[in-house]
């Protein structure tokens, strides 16, 4: 059981530790204590990890397993994530189409057995 109460956490604790980074990163920037080139290394390290969460649990196999950030521009970055929203709108367009069919065959399912008992 407690094997899979594990699977159903949605960020890794890898990913809630780089977002935290990130947070304390801004809020050092705001006051004055970090400079903004520790802003932007914690918040690629935050992005990487939320890809990464992504790219498994919902990834298919035109996706990069891992977000790449290490001397690259944001353009370069950004189309890694789009090559992933892509991957992403997919998986969720094909669990909505099966939504409405099973909804459907139930809907079916239920007027027959309405009409078998006479209700409808």
């Amino acid at each position: 059981a407690a094997a899979a109460a594990q699977e159903e956490v949605w960020l890794a604790q890898e990913t809630v530790d780089a977002v935290g980074r990130l947070t304390s990163a801004l809020a050092g920037a705001r006051d004055g204590s970090a400079d903004l080139g520790a802003c932007a290394a914690a918040a690629r390290q935050s992005l990487a990890a939320l890809y990464g969460d992504l790219a498994r649990r919902m990834g298919g196999p035109g996706a990069l397993p891992q977000l790449h950030t290490e001397g690259l521009d944001p353009e370069q970055i950004w189309l890694q994530i789009d090559m992933l929203q892509s991957q992403l709108r997919g998986t969720l367009r094909a669990g909505v189409l099966d939504a409405v069919a099973s909804a459907s065959s139930i809907e079916q399912q239920a007027a027959e057995l309405a009409r078998e008992l006479g209700l409808g």
